[in-house]
């Protein structure tokens, strides 16, 4: 037996007690550790380990607590060194590091992200609730990164600042643009646009996409101002005539609005006698206008009117009539000067088919 060799003494019966003595050689080198093998009992000396349970702290020279170079093989890297190794490169860098949510339910509730006064630059947050983070307004799904350190105090809102993630079809512009003027596509992206000068409102090629865009109001009202200058062909009447219905000249049908009958003179109405009446008698040629509204324009110019009379076509009734369904003929008229009456034949026939109507002279 050697100097320094172990003797142990164990127990090899399966059961009962029986002692037996185990000699060690000492190991042959420093720092192993004795181990026994539960299926034989026997015991060795070994450098491994299995599933060791360490309570407490680790110190010796094996334990390397300053990383600021590399250590030396076969050395344990102290854990709180390491983890300040990796901050320190994080914060160097400005590496985002993600720190959770913010909004109800995250990781901080909107007020207490904005009275955050700690953190460093890299910070980062998702936004779990809309609202107003840091002077930043954002929806869910944006990202809020720190930019610069703070240790408690001297924070603003220009520390953060937000990555918008709701941005699907996005369309660009330029840096500037001058106040006023119309923004256009730049190119056939769909996703540029660009500043244009003064447009004028004939220049813009429109038309097609407006008349669309009318066609599919269901309600509602287009300011005049509005609309691009139509032809009357853009909204199908391009076999409309031009009418100026304020012409009594252009009125080929229908019935002329007393407003609308021009100041009559004897000459007008000759010439309207020649175009009403035939030339050498009094039967009436067929014509569209209202010779009502005519005669009660006309009744207040009696001197005009009597003159034509007794030297034109137009009959005038020798006698007054009697009834409103006196007999007469269509348009003869009578003339009371004692009662102030203009009576004029609207219906011709024989008494209770023909009309009468009348009306009262107006005096100058």
């Amino acid at each position: 037996m050697a100097q320094y060799d172990l003797i142990f003494v164990k127990n090899t019966a399966s059961s009962g007690i029986e002692f037996a003595e185990q000699i060690l050689a000492k190991p042959a080198g420093a720092g192993q550790f004795i181990t026994q093998d539960p299926s034989t009992g026997m015991l060795a000396w070994s450098n491994t380990l299995n599933t060791p349970a360490i309570n407490g702290t680790v110190s010796g020279s094996a334990i390397v607590t300053d990383l600021s170079a590399a250590p030396a093989a076969g050395k344990l890297p102290d854990a709180l060194a390491v983890y300040n190794k990796i901050m320190n490169h994080l914060a160097a860098s400005d590496a985002m590091v993600f720190k959770g949510s913010v909004g109800t339910g995250g990781t901080l509730t909107l007020a207490a992200f904005n009275s955050l006064a700690t953190y460093d630059a890299g910070w980062t947050y998702k936004v779990v609730e809309a609202g107003t983070y840091k002077g930043n307004v954002c929806e869910v799904g944006d990202m809020l990164i720190a930019t610069v350190d703070r240790a408690g105090s001297g924070s603003t809102n220009n520390d953060w600042i937000a990555v918008q993630s709701n941005i699907d079809g996005a369309v660009t512009g330029p840096a500037s643009a001058a106040d006023g003027r119309i923004a256009v596509f730049n190119g056939t992206s769909g996703k540029s646009i660009r500043t244009e000068g003064t447009i004028a409102i004939g220049d813009i090629s429109l038309k097609s996409n407006m008349i669309a865009d009318i066609n599919g109001l269901s309600s509602g009202t287009i300011g005049k101002a509005r609309l691009y200058a139509f032809t009357k062909s853009d909204i199908g009447l391009g076999n409309v005539p031009n009418v100026d219905t304020t012409n009594a000249g252009n009125i080929t049908n229908g019935t002329l609005p007393v407003a609308q009958i021009p100041a009559l003179t004897s000459a007008k109405i000759s010439d309207f006698a020649a175009s009403v009446f035939n030339a050498t008698s009094s039967a009436y040629k067929a014509t569209s206008k209202s010779l009502t509204d005519i005669l009660q324009q006309i009744s207040g110019d009696m001197t005009n009117l009597e003159t034509f009379s007794t030297a034109n076509a137009i009959k005038r009734s020798g006698t007054k009539p009697a009834s409103a369904t006196a007999a007469g003929t269509l348009f003869d008229f009578h003339i009371d000067p004692t009662e102030g009456y203009l009576y004029v034949c609207t219906v011709g026939g024989a008494a209770g088919t023909a009309r009468w109507k009348r009306t009262a002279l107006a005096s100058w």
